[in-house]
């Protein structure tokens, strides 16, 4: 907005005038052209930085990786940590920071300095994890599942070195934790369970790792738990429905007593996946993908119900992974080489009204 201040004298004569810029935008998107094919699936905001965690190829080598950026989505550095597989959870501990890392076959632990080079590695062989690590008290949990049997496992970090893997067979089939939010005095995590089908799968712990409460959705019987948030009167999950032969993103709010309030889904002629929700003060939004074209989508999701789904990329690839709330809106962050040639940083600034740019500034770096 252009401001054009003008001053009176006693005749009503302009006698001097000044023009100024005044700009409200508070929205971007942006692409990070970086050396290698890129792909950075969580955000954590912790002081006053960003960090992308993930992972890129260079030369045909795979790196587990954290990108920093300011707070103002400046690229700054790019830490590669080694052959460890996807960085998928990050906290500050008082020395440095722990890192855990997603294997098809294990999952690492590691402990970082301050200045993000390792100290230790612990390998959790059969574990695979979810892209969660959260501070409770003065532990670090992480949750996934063991490979062999298909239990949920919780995982417990201290900042000394030592960790402990807490197995949960809930049922005698199949059990996989997903992600966690935090509630007074414990935790509740959404998975999926196998009985007579898949089914989404809700576990209230309290502090000592003893489990609240439990739910069972049967619903379809083909429903896989992803992500959720807490809400005041209960919590929105978000995970896949698999029917006629392909997947659709599948949203479901619960009360606090855990009975379904409504259910809905976002379904394309193609599979569509989600990856995650957040939730600020006013809105949520859910960030995930879909194939044929293969675009990233954002779906804004009102309380009661009504869903708005906004497709948005280029004419490549494009996969929208993670997003949180962020300076009164939301930061979201993908993957994209639909400006560039190989698979780069996709970041999205939006701001309290929902509003996005849909043309990234393409940055070499």
């Amino acid at each position: 907005y252009f401001w054009k201040v003008i001053v009176l004298d006693e005749h009503g004569e302009t006698a001097e005038s000044e023009t100024f810029l005044f700009s409200t935008r508070n929205w971007w998107a942006r692409v990070f052209d970086v050396e290698g094919d890129d792909r950075f699936v969580k955000i954590e905001k912790i002081d006053d930085r960003l960090y992308l965690l993930g992972s890129r190829t260079i030369n045909n080598e795979d790196r587990s990786s954290i990108a920093i950026l300011s707070n103002e989505g400046d690229l700054l550095n790019i830490i590669d940590l080694g052959n460890f597989g996807p960085v998928y959870g990050f906290c500050k501990t008082n020395e440095g920071f722990v890192a855990v890392t997603y294997g098809v076959f294990d999952t690492h632990v590691l402990w970082l300095t301050k200045d993000l080079e390792i100290s230790d590695v612990k390998v959790l062989e059969g574990i695979t994890i979810g892209r969660t690590l959260f501070k409770l008290g003065n532990r670090y949990i992480s949750v996934g599942s063991t490979i062999n049997d298909k239990d949920g496992v919780v995982i417990l970090i201290d900042e000394i070195g030592s960790v402990e893997i807490h197995k949960f067979d809930i049922s005698r089939n199949m059990d996989e934790f997903s992600q966690v939010v935090l509630d007074d005095n414990g935790f509740t995590i959404v998975g999926t369970i196998f009985n007579e089908g898949y089914n989404i799968l809700l576990v209230r712990l309290n502090e000592d790792l003893e489990i609240v409460w439990m739910k069972e959705f049967r619903e379809s019987f083909n429903d896989f738990g992803k992500s959720l948030v807490k809400l005041d009167n209960g919590y929105l999950i978000v995970g896949k429905r698999f029917d006629a032969g392909k997947s659709c993103i599948y949203i479901l709010k619960a009360d606090n007593e855990i009975e379904k309030i409504w259910e809905g889904t976002v379904e394309f002629d193609a599979s569509c996946f989600v990856e995650s929700i957040a939730r600020n003060e006013s809105k949520t939004l859910i960030v995930g993908w879909r194939k044929n074209p293969h675009d990233g989508m954002i779906i804004d999701l009102a309380e009661e119900g009504d869903i708005v789904t906004k497709e948005l990329g280029g004419n490549g690839y494009d996969f929208l992974y993670d997003v949180i709330p962020f300076d009164e809106g939301f930061l979201v962050l993908g993957s994209s080489d639909s400006w560039g040639e190989d698979m780069n940083i996709y970041l999205i600034k939006i701001d309290e009204y929902g509003t996005f740019a849909e043309e990234p500034e393409v940055i070499t770096w």
